[in-house]
């Protein structure tokens, strides 16, 4: 009896919702687990970003009781002050250093644990405890415009990456090494994407991949924040999806902006792997079927998913258990051909799935966890506690059995491939290929055309009084009126061809030539 109940305990997915007041009763926006905590007496260190202008720290543990069950305890570390606006997005570096956090009126900071005095207690109201830790403002870069949607560090923790509601994608080195409080910033891109709301960095340290509400997925060199691949539709043949038969042709593979959710995040598996992708979405007409993208590493350059789960609603975040786990050994099948398994959790409004790489199917689901919507989610660093943050101000705790999610994997890990996509072209072969395009492309040669009837008929006009001019000679007193009568004397084959800011009419290039020159600007790098 007591190896059951030993063996129940160890397969169980319980369910904790401590009756904590996080944030005043305010709506929680943003939630996430320190990479590295005491394994010794099993506590995690949390963070958690409401409506109010705070960001908060906690810690927590699980506890054996008497009677033989774990009780949830949650400690009150710090209450971080500095924003002047709602907290969207706070998120731990992945060496537990720096705490990155961003607001709603564009201002991000970097936190920093003090250890020169590490016990300092700051001064509170009589209503709320002292901070334990003195987290002190590191670094602020500079700011934007609009609110910052998402952030996410590079996996050495010496930059991250934001997107802003201003269009923007911006990458800053966080941890210079100087005093000062503005942090590098290593590039910047305007104009990038509408409402772009979701991103998440290569666990490889190459990639950035963002989500936007124009239904678009793009992958951008980490480095160099070029655009790589821009992935938004897909052609699939006749397939019979959930009772549904879909007909050959190109479908959108993401969600419009109809979709209620203030961020779009994708995740890569810990190996980099796997790409996995929310807000997927198939239409078909008659009822749209919801579902999550699954993007091999290797299919990058082709922009086609390996695979797609359906789900009862539209997901908005994914979050990859960052523990590996041995393959089912009684299941063949193995369509992404992984030489191990990888776990990962799908958000919705009200429910939260489960899935299995090597099953590529729902292994577990949990549904109304909270009475309001559900907006982030967070996996512990050992991967056995799920943490899910709700609009109504509570946060609920998923306690997984040490083998309820499968053994870990132990087995050495296959050294990974070379990336699929090749670096930019120099510089001198881009300017070639710009000329080339300007020159092919209709509406410039177009506009040449009608600028070149516009110089032939001035140069008509001019002949008539060319013919009673003096004619040309070597012998004029000055040098630049030999100047004028060498350029009248010019042959009919030298038309001179003026660009189009030369002529009195127009002194500005025309929008089209301004558009082509951006175009060109944009140059993807080329795919193997």
């Amino acid at each position: 009896m007591v190896e059951r109940i030993a063996k129940s305990e160890m397969t169980a997915m319980l369910h904790y919702m401590p009756e904590i007041i996080w944030h005043d009763r305010d709506s929680l926006l943003s939630v996430d687990f320190q990479a590295q905590h005491d394994g010794i007496v099993d506590f995690y260190k949390l963070v958690t970003c409401s409506l109010r202008k705070e960001v908060r720290i906690w810690k927590m543990d699980f506890r054996m009781l008497p009677f033989g069950t774990e009780d949830l305890g949650v400690y009150f570390i710090a209450n971080l002050v500095g924003h002047r606006a709602t907290v969207n997005v706070a998120r731990f570096s992945p060496n537990g250093q720096f705490l990155a956090s961003g607001d709603c009126d564009g201002c991000i900071i970097i936190w920093k644990i003090d250890t020169d005095s590490p016990n300092l207690m700051l001064p509170r109201d009589d209503d709320f405890p002292s901070n334990v830790e003195n987290w002190v403002r590191y670094k602020t870069p500079l700011s934007h415009d609009s609110d910052i949607c998402s952030l996410c560090w590079s996996p050495d923790s010496q930059r991250f990456t934001i997107v802003s509601n201003d269009e923007s994608i911006a990458v800053y080195e966080a941890n210079t090494g100087d005093i000062q409080l503005k942090c590098r910033r290593l590039w910047h891109m305007r104009s990038f994407r509408r409402f772009p709301n979701g991103v998440v960095w290569d666990p490889r340290g190459k990639y950035i991949v963002t989500m936007s509400t124009d239904r678009k997925l793009d992958i951008l060199c980490g480095k160099k924040g070029i655009r790589l691949v821009c992935i938004q539709n897909v052609r699939l043949p006749n397939t019979i999806l959930r009772r549904s038969n879909l007909k050959a042709g190109d479908y959108k593979l993401f969600h419009d902006d109809q979709l209620m959710s203030f961020s779009r995040i994708p995740d890569f598996s810990p190996d980099g792997e796997l790409l996995i992708a929310p807000s997927g979405i198939l239409e078909t007409g008659s009822s749209n079927i919801f579902g999550t993208f699954i993007f091999r590493r290797c299919d990058f350059p082709k922009g086609r998913p390996a695979a797609f789960i359906p789900s009862s609603k539209a997901t908005f975040r994914i979050s990859c258990s960052p523990i590996l786990y041995k393959l089912h050994k009684k299941i063949v099948n193995n369509p992404l051909k992984l030489p191990y398994r990888i776990v990962w959790a799908a958000l919705t409004k009200n429910t939260v799935y489960i899935f299995d790489s090597q099953l590529c199917r729902c292994i577990a689901c949990a549904t109304n966890l909270q009475y309001n919507t559900l907006t982030d989610m967070a996996w512990s660093p050992d991967g056995r506690v799920l943490m899910i943050c709700s609009l109504e101000g509570y946060i609920s705790f998923i306690r997984f059995g040490e083998v309820a999610l499968g053994e870990k994997y132990s087995g050495k890990i296959p050294r990974p491939p070379p990336s699929p996509l090749l670096e930019r072209k120099g510089r001198n072969s881009l300017i070639q290929v710009d000329e080339k395009r300007k020159r092919e492309s209709s509406p410039p040669n177009s506009l040449l055309k009608f600028f070149k009837r516009i110089a032939s008929s001035q140069t008509g006009k001019k002949g008539d009084q060319t013919k009673t001019s003096k004619a040309c000679s070597g012998t004029s007193t000055s040098e630049n009126r030999g100047k004028e009568d060498a350029s009248d004397c010019s042959d009919e084959s030298r038309t001179v061809m003026k660009r189009p800011s030369d002529f009195e009419n127009s002194k500005k290039e025309s929008d089209v030539t301004v558009r082509n020159k951006k175009r060109a600007k944009l140059t993807t790098s080329p795919l193997l």
